[in-house]
């Protein structure tokens, strides 16, 4: 055997025996902060019986007119005991975590060696024969494409602020024109070892960005829940906020309420039945991918939905409900439903719909800029990675207040073939429609049509009234023509003078009820879904 190969060897089996050794350590380490966080637990669920019981026995002694009150003293104390059980096992379970962590670090730091660096050798600095965390690596997509999946999730793990400085540098076309350039092997690595950089790199493919983030979901059901563990194992002393932890049970249940409903969500992520082209609660973002885009995709509709969307529009499916539909009755239709950055009257807490007085929020022009120009960065990404779907249309489909942000994101360099108004509020102060794009607006009588009418939403730019739209408007049941009276002005001169005509509103008994119903898949709305998806046929 040649010297230069059988060096290469004895090298690599020395790096073998290095990782080999680290992970020993690793797995050791594991299994006895695993062990013991199961001997504390274990407690801890014992405690909780107890604790649980002893209440019981305090509201019943409570509830007797002849109970000892040296039994009610002595019981309560009883409580109190168990509550501070409770606790010391919370700052247990804490320290296991820091141990934890630590083991994790004394890994990572040691896979990262300069024994067993391998392929990382030239991107993590040095410091001591060992690496430093002090400053994130400059690091290229190309360096990146040379690592395997191990090596991508220490990266990572050692600086996890790599991916936003990546996220902030890339541009979209680069990003296509790198990804294609790589091997299925390499982009799976990719996809497995940086899910948190794949999953919001602009320019990646959608379905690569799906299977990243269906992986981040993964990682984030486990911090729920340890969260809703570590809520529901602190004592609240009956409900009512303790020193050490400055909360009451209606606080813990409201955020275990908010963290379950995003679990659910999340699950159906995991699980495949939901595809997220982007996840980001930290900037109140989610984008849901309906549909796979492919060579047999005709149309790639994106869906802006309208005021008061939020995070919890998406866990109960109500703002999916059109790009649905669409989807199932023609599987050639892709909708990505978007939303980025915080909307008009949006709760991102509870999700809850104050409609007073925050629904003057929907007609803030400078909202709908700064939405749209999101919504035009996600279109140039968007397109660069659907290069798959080469002669599919692209449309944009703006619900309510969404259509604000649909029309302020047009622009040469942003075109749809198809704007889709769903009872549209209106369009921006001096918005013109754009040449080769084609304009619908479907709507029933409902609150937003009724307001309309007054001329003061969006200064009277209204889908409903414009030339530039198409005109679908349907009857239903509920609909009613208010006559309001004209306002004379019996003091004048010549006899009573007309100040205020005659007026017709068009109005309706369910206002609420029709807005919600363009925007839904309700079998009453069928018809007007069909007309919509015959027009983005065309």
């Amino acid at each position: 055997m040649a010297a230069g190969a059988q060096s290469e060897l004895s090298g690599l089996s020395s790096q073998i025996s290095a990782v080999a050794d680290a992970l020993s350590r690793y797995a050791n380490d594991v299994d006895t902060v695993q062990q013991q966080q199961r001997a504390i637990e274990t407690r801890q669920d014992d405690t909780t019986t107890a604790l649980t019981r002893a209440r019981r026995t305090l509201e019943g002694l409570k509830s007797k007119k002849d109970t000892d009150p040296s039994d009610i003293y002595r019981t309560q104390g009883h409580i109190e005991a168990l509550n501070w059980q409770m606790r010391g096992f919370s700052g247990q379970l804490a320290a296991l975590a820091s141990q934890r962590s630590a083991a994790d670090n004394a890994a990572i730091l040691t896979l990262t060696g300069t024994g067993t660096r391998g392929a990382l050798a030239g991107i993590l600095p040095d410091r001591d024969g060992g690496v430093s965390r002090a400053v994130t690596p400059t690091v290229t997509l190309q360096q990146l494409s040379a690592l395997s999946a191990t090596e991508l999730a220490a990266l990572f793990a050692l600086y996890p602020d790599l991916a936003e400085q990546l996220l902030a540098d890339e541009d979209p076309n680069a990003v296509t024109q790198w990804w294609a350039s790589l091997s299925t092997g390499t982009q799976t690595a990719l996809v497995f070892g940086a899910s948190a950089l794949i999953g919001s790199l602009g320019g990646v493919s959608a379905v690569a960005r799906a299977a990243a983030n269906r992986l981040n979901a993964a990682k984030r059901l486990d911090e729920i829940d340890a969260r809703v563990a570590e809520l529901r194992g602190t004592p609240t002393s009956g409900g009512f906020s303790t020193p050490a932890y400055g909360y009451d049970a209606g606080t813990f249940d409201a955020e275990i309420s908010r963290l379950l409903a995003e679990r659910g969500y999340l699950q159906k992520a995991v699980e495949g039945t939901v595809q997220l082209y982007l996840y980001d609660p930290s900037t109140r973002s989610i984008i849901e991918m309906i549909g796979t885009p492919g060579p047999q995709t005709t149309a790639i509709n994106t869906y802006v939905p309208g005021t008061f969307t939020s995070a919890f529009s998406f866990y109960g499916g109500g703002v999916q409900q059109v790009g649905t539909w669409l989807q199932s009755t023609d599987p050639s239709q892709v909708t990505f439903v978007w939303k980025q950055g915080l909307f008009p009257g949006e709760d991102p807490e509870t999700g809850d719909v104050q409609i007073l007085p925050r629904i003057i929020e929907a007609n803030f022009s400078f909202w709908a800029d700064y939405t749209g120009s999101h919504l035009a960065d996600f279109q140039a990404e968007m397109r660069a990675a659907t290069t798959s779907s080469v002669g599919a249309s692209h449309n944009a489909i703006g619900y309510s207040w969404g259509l604000a942000a649909v029309t302020s994101s047009e622009s040469p360099q942003t075109h749809y073939d198809h704007v889709v108004s769903l009872s549209g509020a209106g369009m921006p102060s001096g918005w013109e429609p754009q040449h080769g794009t084609v304009y619908s607006h479907y709507a029933y009588r409902d609150a937003l049509t009724m307001a309309q009418q007054s001329g003061q939403v969006w200064s009277g730019n209204n889908p409903g009234t414009s030339s530039a739209y198409e005109q679908h408007h349907y009857a239903t049941p509920e609909d009613v023509n208010v006559v309001i009276p004209p306002i004379l002005n019996p003091f004048a001169g010549e006899g009573a003078k007309v100040v205020v005509p005659l007026t017709v509103v068009q109005a309706t008994t369910d206002p609420l009820g029709n807005h919600e119903l363009i925007a839904s898949n309700d079998v009453r709305n069928w018809s007007a879904l069909g007309d919509v998806l015959k027009g983005l046929r065309q």
